[in-house]
């Protein structure tokens, strides 16, 4: 794996997010033209690279951040990146009575959406008519059209 993956601080310097995208797309390339490589196994660590990564990540934010705001500046460059420090906000709508039942609303109209859904994935791609709970009354109802496609997932 590691001709594959590159090594720490091998991706250093002046790369723009488009052009490690260029990268990793060229990278693909090779990788799925070497017939050598078992792809299987490829995909299966780059999955326990992203977890790894997306980890790592979450681990030192907070330490980064701290020293970013030592630098005393709200965007500077590092390591051929652009930082900025800014502060976010986050609102407590909840105080606001015409935005509570206007939250409850949606929330009550999520339930039911989800409640038809399920009545509709229970058709099985027939169209009928069927009780309808709420009111009583008989409804046709159109099954919903689906698209089905092959997914690999990796369970670490």
């Amino acid at each position: 794996m590691s001709e594959i993956v590159k090594t720490f601080g091998a991706l250093d310097g002046n790369y723009s997010k488009e052009n490690l995208v260029q990268r990793a797309k060229q990278h693909a390339i090779e990788i799925l033209e070497n017939e050598q490589l078992d792809l299987l196994r490829v995909y299966v660590e780059f999955k326990r690279y992203e977890t790894y990564l997306v980890t790592l990540i979450g681990e030192v934010k907070e330490a980064s951040l701290d020293e970013a705001q030592k630098e005393g500046k709200r965007r500077f460059y590092h390591s051929g990146a652009e930082l900025t420090v800014q502060n976010t906000r986050k609102y407590n709508y909840e105080e606001d009575p015409h935005w509570a039942e206007v939250n409850e609303t949606m929330e009550r109209l999520k339930i039911l959406k989800k409640r038809r859904e399920e009545v509709l994935k229970n058709l099985d791609g027939v169209s009928k008519e069927i009780l309808n709970p709420d009111t009583g009354e008989l409804e046709f109802v159109k099954a919903p059209s689906t698209i089905t496609k092959p997914t690999l997932y990796v369970r670490l």
